[in-house]
């Protein structure tokens, strides 16, 4: 056999080379018999060092139970030994069985994962510039795909040459498209703020319209009066009138002049949407420059003559209204019609009431034989006729104290009488003048005359007509008094 360590020829069965001194184990053969010859572990080369020194023999080495082993299994092992050659030849066998079934299946693994790729064309990729960006804000707009547009919009501001204020202008479109009011907002602000910087008047103009839109929608009345602050403030030239129409209060309404109208009668002013109402009278030594304080809605009473008031709605934004001007003119004398009365002037023989038609508000005043005034008896209910030939005058009196003019009747009531009544009176009458026959109050005679021969006159009473040329007054004359209008004159007629 030959050793493992050195190669050298050595004697079967041997536990250590004779060589180079190293031991050597037997182990079962696996392949023939189960039993091998193994190499025991290698050993350091020494025999550098212990250049010069006897090599001591193996067996001395090792330990007293390890020599006893070796010398027994000397004396039991009488099994004829394999040939060493055979062994190491089927050891090779094996090893290159193995190698080569690792070998092939890698060949199978590297044909099934490692085949060769197609090959890929080359692709240029060109840069995308700032045009390009905006173009995709435009498509993905268009697309409405937002997300897309915000990332675009993103990219486009990294660029150098970017235009912030045109690419705001598409975060606002984006923002107005989704619903995002509280960012809506936001972006306006910067959009004013660019606006008004470069005087771009038109843009300003739309973005002030849009946050009053937004503010007008919350009720923001603090915002909305800090922006019509600015904009009344504002020199650049923007649409004052278009911004502030929608937040200018309405003009007040006066009421109208009552018909027919009375001093004392009032007026009133109102706003339609609830504005405050300043107003004031213009008169001659302020012109223009009225006085204006607030109205409270007691209303304004009527005074004759003209009169002339000016008035303005202000809301809470400090906006006026158009002022507007409103003048009447009350007449100083008002005619009230005279009363009407029921019946007419006439003879009357039968018991007879008057009544006088008295219109709601007026009061009528009457008086038998004169001239009523305020001072006369009020007429309340219809009145007994008197007795005789009487003049009933009546009146009118309004609200406000218009007084009408008199309206008359004559009445000559001499209701007829029983023969019976007639018969007492004569007799009466008869002793009457046998007493004093022939004497008046004086001692002298005086004629007793029935009433029914008393002349009676109706209508006016004109006076006797004069002869121009002689100044002499011609026709009848009267002694009695003359009452002019529609009295009646009553007494007695002289020839």
């Amino acid at each position: 056999m030959k050793c493992f360590h050195c190669g050298a020829e050595i004697e079967d069965g041997s536990i250590t080379c004779s060589h180079c001194g190293n031991p050597l184990e037997v182990i079962t053969d696996i392949f023939s018999d189960n039993e091998v010859l193994v190499e025991a572990p290698p050993q350091e080369d020494t025999s550098d060092d212990n250049t010069g020194e006897e090599i001591k023999n193996p067996v001395d080495v090792l330990s007293p139970e390890m020599q006893a082993e070796s010398v027994s299994s000397e004396k039991t092992d009488t099994k004829p030994q394999k040939d060493p050659d055979m062994i190491e030849k089927k050891t090779m066998y094996i090893i290159l069985g193995i190698v080569s079934a690792v070998f092939v299946v890698l060949l199978i693994l590297m044909a099934i994962f490692w085949r060769k790729p197609a090959p890929v064309e080359e692709v240029v990729v060109e840069e995308t510039g700032y045009d390009d960006v905006v173009k995709m804000i435009e498509d993905a707009l268009a697309r409405q795909n937002y997300g897309d547009a915000m990332e675009c919009c993103a990219q486009a501001l990294t660029f150098g040459e970017c235009d912030e204020y045109y690419i705001y202008k598409y975060y606002l479109r984006i923002y107005n498209e989704i619903g995002n009011e509280n960012k809506s907002l936001e972006t306006l602000m910067m959009l004013k703020g660019f606006a008004s910087d470069t005087g771009n008047v038109n843009d300003l103009t739309e973005w002030y319209e849009d946050l009053l839109n937004i503010y007008s929608g919350r009720n923001d009345t603090y915002n909305i009066g800090e922006l019509i602050n600015e904009i009344e403030d504002s020199f650049v030239g923007i649409d004052k009138n278009r911004l502030l129409k929608p937040f200018i209060p309405a003009e007040p309404v006066f009421s109208a002049v009552p018909d027919p109208a009375y001093p004392g009668d009032r007026i009133y002013i109102s706003s339609p949407d609830g504005s405050h109402i300043f107003m004031g009278k213009v008169s001659k030594k302020s012109g223009n420059d009225t006085y204006l304080s607030l109205y409270h809605g007691e209303g304004l009473p009527l005074k004759s003559g003209r009169n002339e008031y000016v008035a303005v709605c202000e809301n809470q934004y400090g906006l006026k209204s158009n002022t507007v001007n409103f003048s009447y003119v009350l007449k100083t004398v008002y005619n009230v019609d005279m009363p009407e009365i029921s019946p007419v002037s006439g003879e009357y023989k039968e018991e007879t009431f008057v009544e006088i038609e008295v219109p709601v508000t007026f009061k009528a005043y009457y008086c038998w034989d004169g001239d009523p005034d305020t001072e006369s008896d009020e007429y309340t209910e219809k009145l007994e006729m008197l007795e005789g030939n009487h003049v009933f005058s009546a009146i009118l009196v309004d609200m406000y104290g218009n007084i009408s003019k008199i309206q008359r009747m004559n009445y000559i009531y001499i209701p007829e009488k029983d023969p019976e009544d007639e018969e007492e009176e004569i007799s009466e009458v008869s002793e009457t003048a046998g007493k004093d026959e022939g004497k008046d109050n004086n001692g002298g005679t005086k004629i007793i005359k029935d009433a029914e021969d008393t002349p009676v006159y109706h209508g006016n009473v004109k006076e006797p007509e004069k002869d121009e040329d002689e100044g002499e007054e011609t026709g009848d004359r009267y002694d009695n008094d003359t009452v002019s209008g529609n009295e009646a004159v009553s007494g007695n007629a002289a020839s």
